[in-house]
């Protein structure tokens, strides 16, 4: 029930406590309805984010590899 509607509660019938109720459960179930959809997007950004972050890490993962790869072949065609 918005602050607007002052009802009087105790003055109202049985049918009409029901239709009041009504009201603010379809409010409610419409307000809940929206956050799931938020928060079903909100997953699919962190799932995105997060395969981007694993992508980022194995190709500096490997770039790490070649290059220390590299300085021990320069290591060792020095020493040799």
């Amino acid at each position: 029930m918005s602050e607007q509607e002052n009802i009087d509660l105790q003055k109202l019938t049985q049918k009409e406590l029901l239709l009041v109720t009504y009201r603010e459960v379809q409010s409610l179930s419409a307000t809940v309805a929206s956050y799931n959809k938020e928060q079903a997007q909100l997953r699919e950004r962190v799932a995105v984010v997060e395969t981007k972050v694993k992508i980022s890490g194995m190709l500096w993962g490997s770039i790490a590899g070649a290059v220390v790869a590299g300085l021990f072949t320069l290591f060792f065609s020095l020493f040799k």
